[in-house]
């Protein structure tokens, strides 16, 4: 790349590559597990006045990424951007199933020519605990790999919520919408909800802003030996039920706060992530869906489900407060599948 001449017979550098990368700047097991690519392109420019020739684009990464990358550009017009996209850098599953804490990472990217460096530019992410939603700021509906249906601890709660449909109903099945009477529906989510306030479970103030940032989350089976939770945590796991019980489940955020709801028909809205709280309101209103707040299972004394609902339901009155809510079965049909949770022995001696 030669100095550049201006009518004024002076001689300067021509101006650098740029670069633009699209990228998940927060990463975790469950990107990973749901085939979300870290890496997804990056744009090489050419805002100067002569054509780039023989260049090399290398990518390299800590901690956790693949080894380095790298590929050739044989040529970019002057004034022109060259996308590079199907770039394989990703983590080891085991890595990332191993993280605990969140890691901050580098991204390292260079532009050079055989003989000199272009370019070298740095972009910042993070990887994130393989048990933490990311918040919402990534990709918020992967929240719905952390809904665990087949985890033991789902297993029994409905154990439990069995009996109490059998002692309300006279019917202990717990079978989706087979009977397609929202009524049934009702019923099975009332049940639920009352088998989860014989638990004696204690609420936990969840971590200040922790919609923004994001959370370590509590799995059912830990929820049932800790009996403890956030907000977070409660909402997970009645969703968690919810879909073992073959229903449409969401996980509904308002600022400072999440709680569970359902549908009552078999339905589910067209995209995973709902940033709109009308819609939502509309379908309570009209009998299709049901929210309920979870955390009343924790309270000394345990409101009737229809309070829990009417608390839920408060939760949408004001849309400002309104930030997002994950439907669960559209996230299924968007391929995003429950995480593989590991088991982690207790510490201390085996």
């Amino acid at each position: 790349m030669d100095p550049v001449i201006h009518p004024s017979g002076e001689m300067s550098a021509p101006l650098p590559p740029g670069i633009e990368l699209d990228y998940e700047p927060k990463i975790n097991f469950a990107f990973q597990q749901n085939d979300i690519p870290f890496l997804r392109t990056i744009r090489v420019i050419n805002s100067s006045e002569e054509k780039l020739t023989d260049l090399i684009l290398q990518v390299r990464g800590e901690p956790g990424l693949a080894a380095e990358w790298q590929t050739l550009i044989a040529e970019i017009p002057a004034g022109k951007t060259y996308p590079v996209s199907a770039i394989p850098m990703s983590f080891s599953p085991q890595y990332l199933l191993d993280i605990t804490e969140r890691v901050a990472g580098l991204l390292r990217v260079v532009i050079r020519q055989p003989e000199r460096v272009l370019l070298e530019q740095t972009f910042p992410y993070e990887v994130f605990a393989y048990n933490e939603w990311c918040g919402l700021t990534s990709l918020p509906e992967i929240l719905a790999a952390l809904v665990l249906p087949n985890n033991p601890g789902v297993e029994e709660l409905l154990v439990r919520t069995r009996d109490v449909l059998k002692r309300n109903t006279g019917d202990a099945s717990l079978s989706g919408y087979q009977n397609q009477d929202p009524r049934r529906i009702q019923a099975m989510a009332a049940a639920l909800y009352e088998a989860a306030g014989s638990l004696d479970l204690s609420y936990i103030n969840p971590p200040a802003s922790f919609e923004e940032t994001g959370q370590k989350v509590r799995f059912p089976d830990q929820i049932m030996r800790g009996r403890m939770g956030t907000c977070m945590d409660l909402a997970l796991f009645f969703a968690a039920a919810l879909e073992q019980c073959g229903l449409h489940p969401l996980v509904l955020l308002i600022k400072g706060h999440a709680f569970a709801g359902v549908w009552l028909v078999e339905e589910g809205f067209s995209d995973a992530s709902i940033t709109n709280g009308v819609p939502v309101r509309k379908r309570v209103d009209i009998g299709q869906m049901l929210v309920f707040e979870t955390t009343a299972v924790t309270q000394s004394r345990k409101p009737p489900f229809a309070e829990a609902c009417a608390a839920g339901r408060g939760h949408l009155n004001e849309e400002s407060n309104f930030l997002f809510a994950a439907d669960v079965h559209t996230a299924r049909m968007r391929r995003i599948r429950p995480i593989a949770a590991p088991e982690r022995k207790p510490p201390g001696p085996h």
